[in-house]
């Protein structure tokens, strides 16, 4: 005669490790999943700008200064594409939690202006109506992390897109608010 409760507890404990392991194993799948498919529709708007501006200069090579317009909107256009491309390659930084903030002082103003000729394009080809309007200085340096603001206001802006019906308007906005000190403005 052979004790068999300890046996029988232990395939129990392992039989219950494994399940909640699977769904972990499922839940970790489904987020990169989601993740994946998020980063692949923010890609669309930076890669559609780029083949658009790019189209626009080689029609505007009569007129040097609008061809050069446009090949800056591509050079911004790829630098945020290859920016989205960084962010599918660091996804093992965002499941470990060890996303890291990189500030460098930026040119708001220049920053949201860059942004918004991406989108006012594919605006246009939805049948909406975008506009910027900013109250600030000519040039607005903040200390921030250039590239999550990106990713802040292509999210915004995909949304605002995505959600709204042909006809509709799509405004950006941005004001400087006064502070008791200069750190203190935003």
């Amino acid at each position: 005669r052979i004790d068999v409760t300890n046996i029988v507890e232990q395939e129990r404990r392992q039989k219950e490790n494994l399940a909640a392991a699977l769904v972990a194993a499922e839940q970790a799948n489904a987020a990169k999943s989601d993740f994946l498919s998020r980063m692949s529709h923010d890609m669309r708007t930076p890669m559609n700008a780029v083949m658009g501006f790019t189209d626009m200069a080689r029609n505007n090579l009569d007129q040097p200064e609008r061809a050069r317009e446009c090949l800056d909107k591509v050079s911004a256009a790829s630098a945020q594409l290859l920016h989205l491309i960084n962010e599918v390659l660091d996804t093992a930084k965002i499941e470990q939690g060890k996303m890291e903030l990189h500030l460098a002082p930026v040119d708001l103003r220049r920053h949201l202006e860059e942004t918004a000729a991406m989108f006012q394009m594919q605006a246009q080809a939805n049948h909406q109506e975008f506009s910027m309007e900013l109250s600030l200085p000519a040039s607005t340096m903040i200390l921030t992390d250039g590239n999550r603001l990106n990713q802040i206001l292509n999210n915004l802006l995909t949304n605002a897109i995505k959600y709204t019906p042909a006809g509709g308007r799509i405004k950006l906005q941005a004001e400087e608010l006064p502070g008791s000190t200069p750190e203190e403005r935003f």
